[in-house]
C-alpha cells in the first residue's frame, strides 16, 4: 500500500522541481560616536590702566572615537564687534584675542579659521593662548571682573 501510494505522488509530479522558498534576515548595527568636548576658563589675573598687554591659556578636551574626523568652531562670544572679541563690565570693554599655534581660532568666517582633527579614543587637548589689550583700558573705569563666554562648538 505504500508503494503505491508513492508511485501515485511521483506520477503526480509532487516530488518533481520543488518551488524555491525564500526567507529574508535583517542585518544591522547601530553606531554610536560618544564624543566628548570641554575647555577650561582662560584667566588674564589682575590688570590696571597703563599696564602691559596680558596674556592667558586655556585647553579645549576633545575624546572621540580612533579614526573620527572632527571640526571645532569658536564663536566671537557675548559681546563680538567690529570683527573683535570684548571682555565687559557694564559696557566698558577690551579687546582679546584667542589664537592656537599663533594662528587666529575662530568659526571659519569670522575672528579666524577652524581646527580640525581626528579622533584618537582618548583625550586630546588643543591649547589656546590669549591676549587682552589692556593698553585700551582708560583711566576710571570700574574696578571688577571683565567677562565674556565664547561657545565652543564641535562637529563631526
Amino acid at each position: 500500500m505504500f508503494f503505491l501510494l508513492f508511485v501515485a505522488l511521483v506520477a503526480a509530479g509532487a516530488f518533481a522541481n520543488p518551488s524555491p522558498v525564500t526567507a529574508y534576515m535583517g542585518v544591522q548595527a547601530n553606531y554610536t560616536a560618544t564624543v566628548t568636548l570641554s575647555a577650561t576658563t582662560l584667566d588674564f589675573g589682575d590688570f590696571y590702566a597703563g599696564g602691559a598687554d596680558k596674556t592667558g591659556s586655556s585647553v579645549i578636551l576633545v575624546n572621540a572615537p580612533v579614526g573620527l574626523p572632527y571640526m571645532i568652531a569658536l564663536n566671537g562670544g557675548q559681546y563680538a564687534a567690529s570683527g573683535s572679541r570684548w571682555l565687559d563690565n557694564s559696557g566698558n570693554r577690551i579687546p582679546y584675542l584667542l589664537t592656537e599655534g599663533g594662528n587666529p581660532w575662530g568659526d571659519g568666517l569670522s575672528f579666524g579659521a577652524m581646527r580640525s582633527g581626528v579622533g584618537t579614543g582618548a583625550d586630546y587637548g588643543y591649547a589656546v593662548s590669549g591676549h587682552l589689550y589692556v593698553n585700551y583700558v582708560g583711566f576710571g573705569w570700574p574696578s571688577g571682573l571683565y567677562m565674556d563666554t565664547v561657545t565652543v562648538t564641535l562637529t563631526y
